[in-house]
């Protein structure tokens, strides 16, 4: 994850010396005055976003040519329902 981390820093500021999207986001909003739509994610949600990607590359794109796929559950993959939804 820390190379995801550095990866999406980059992309936010090209220039910069931190490692981490926390670090970055305060950085970028305290220092450099971005709106807060212009500021990394926080790790939380990249870890999030990350492990949706990697679902949806490794299982749904997977199948998509076959009949009758075999979707596994996100729950497999730690995603938890939230007040029955």
């Amino acid at each position: 994850m820390e190379t995801m981390g550095r990866f999406v820093v980059l992309m936010y500021d090209r220039t910069s010396e931190l490692q981490g999207v926390d670090a970055a986001g305060r950085h970028l909003f305290s220092k450099k005055s971005r709106e807060i739509e212009n500021i990394p994610p926080t790790s939380a949600a990249l870890l999030k976003h990350t492990k949706r990607a990697a679902f949806q590359a490794s299982h749904i794109w997977d199948q998509c040519l076959v009949t009758k796929p075999f979707v596994p559950s996100p729950g497999d993959s730690g995603w938890e329902k939230c007040y029955g939804q």
